[in-house]
C-alpha cells in the first residue's frame, strides 16, 4: 500500500528529507517549490493563490533540472520539489507537463515530491495523471509529500469524517510510489468559524493518523494589511487555544528550528525566474529584486543572496518590538522571517511567542 504504514511519524519527521539533523555532511538541502500548474477549477475558502498564468514548458523544466544538477554537483543536496502552486488535479496542465522528459527527470532525482489536492475531481480526471506519476522512475527512499484540503468546518462531522478518509485512501492508495499525507486548510481572519482546532487536531491524529496545518495562503497577496490581519488573527487563536493538555494534539510545526533553518535552503521558480523565499508558516514567495536569484547557472548567486539577507535582517531586528530580545531570534533569521517581516514592514511578532516557548515538540 502506497499509504506509508506510520503516516505520522512521516508527516512530522520520519523521512530523510525531513529529518535534516545538524553535523551531517549530506544535511545541506534545497527545497524547491515550483510554480508550473495553470488554473484550478476549485475556489477554496481563505485562497489566495493566483490560479492562471503559470504556463511552464519543457523548456522551464530544463532550467529547473540545470539547477538541480548544479547543487547536487556543489554537493548540496535537490532532492525535494514541490509542484503547484494549485491543485494537482485541479488544474490544466499537469498532464502536459507529464509528458516532458525534463519534468520526469526533475522528479527522477528526487527523494521527496510534493504536490496539493481536494480530491474532489471524478476519477476519469484523476487516474490519468496517476497514471503519469507512476510511470517516472524513482530513486530508493522516494516519498511522495502530499497535502489534503479539508472542509475543516465540517472536520467534528464523523460522517464527514468516514467519507472522506475513505476518499482519501482510494485516491492515494492508486499511487505505486511510498506517500505520507497530511491535512491543511486555508488560515482565514475568522478563525472562530472553524471550530475547536485542538478537538479537530487530536480528531485527525487518531482517525487519520497525521497532523493537520492551517496553511499561509494569504502570503502569496501583495498586500501587507492582509498578510498582518490574518497573522494577529492567528497568533490570538492560537494563544487562545493552547494548553498543556491539549499541545499534543496542535500540530505546531512552526517550532522546529530546521525547517527552512539554516540547513534547508528555500527556493521558488516562478514564471521563468528563481527567488529565495523566506519561511514563516510556509515558503512566503516575494517577487521583489531583492529576492530574485540574479544567475542561476553560478551556485554563488543562490548562496550569497542567503548570506545577504541574514545581514540585512540584523540592522532591521532593532526596528521591531521583540526581535532584539527574544530567545528565538536565531532561528527567524535563519528562516529570513525578518526579510519577510520588513518587506511588509511588520514590527510586531509573528508568531505566537509564549506558546512557543512553552511547546514541546510533537510525539507519536
Amino acid at each position: 500500500m502506497p499509504i506509508v504504514k506510520d503516516n505520522y511519524w512521516e508527516a512530522t519527521r520520519g523521512h530523510t528529507d525531513y529529518n535534516i539533523g545538524v553535523g551531517n555532511a549530506t544535511g545541506l538541502k534545497v527545497n524547491m517549490t515550483v510554480d508550473v500548474l495553470d488554473g484550478c477549477i476549485h475556489a477554496c475558502e481563505g485562497c489566495f493563490v493566483n490560479r492562471k498564468r503559470q504556463h511552464a514548458t519543457n523548456n522551464d523544466f530544463a532550467t529547473i533540472l540545470a539547477a538541480q544538477r548544479m547543487f547536487n554537483e556543489n554537493d548540496i543536496r535537490f532532492s525535494s520539489i514541490n509542484i503547484g502552486p494549485t491543485d494537482i488535479f485541479g488544474n490544466m496542465n499537469i498532464q502536459e507537463i507529464l509528458t516532458y522528459d525534463n519534468f520526469k527527470e526533475v522528479v527522477s532525482n528526487c527523494t521527496t515530491v510534493g504536490m496539493v489536492s481536494t480530491l474532489l475531481n471524478d476519477d476519469k480526471h484523476i487516474n490519468p495523471i496517476i497514471d503519469g506519476f507512476n510511470s517516472i522512475p524513482k530513486r530508493d527512499g522516494f516519498l511522495y509529500d502530499f497535502q489534503v484540503v479539508i472542509d475543516v468546518k465540517q472536520v467534528l462531522n464523523a460522517d464527514y469524517r468516514k467519507q472522506f478518509l475513505a476518499r482519501i485512501h482510494n485516491v492515494l492508495n492508486r499511487f505505486t510510489d511510498p506517500l505520507n499525507f497530511y491535512i491543511i486548510f486555508n488560515m482565514d481572519q475568522d478563525f472562530a468559524k472553524f471550530g475547536d482546532l485542538a478537538e479537530i487536531s487530536r480528531v485527525v491524529k487518531e482517525e487519520f493518523d497525521t497532523i493537520v496545518e492551517p496553511i499561509p495562503s494569504y502570503q502569496r497577496y501583495s498586500k501587507g494589511k492582509i498578510h498582518n490581519d490574518i497573522i494577529m488573527s492567528w497568533v490570538d487563536m492560537i494563544e487562545d487555544t493552547y494548553t498543556e493538555e491539549n499541545q499534543d494534539y496542535l500540530a505546531m510545526t512552526i517550532s522546529d528550528k530546521d525547517q527552512g533553518g539554516p540547513l534547508e535552503l528555500n527556493y521558488t521558480y516562478s514564471n521563468g525566474e528563481f527567488y529565495s523565499t523566506p519561511f514563516v508558516y510556509e515558503i512566503a514567495l516575494i517577487k521583489d529584486e531583492k529576492f530574485r536569484i540574479k544567475d542561476p547557472t553560478d551556485i554563488r548567486s543562490w548562496t550569497n543572496i542567503k548570506t545577504e539577507l541574514y545581514v540585512d535582517q540584523l540592522a532591521y531586528s532593532p526596528k521591531t518590538l521583540h526581535c532584539d530580545t527574544c530567545n528565538r531570534r536565531e532561528i527567524c533569521l535563519n528562516k529570513h522571517v525578518l526579510s519577510y517581516m520588513e518587506y511588509f514592514d511588520f514590527t510586531e511578532c509573528v508568531y505566537p511567542r509564549e506558546v512557543l516557548n512553552e511547546y514541546r515538540p510533537l510525539t507519536c
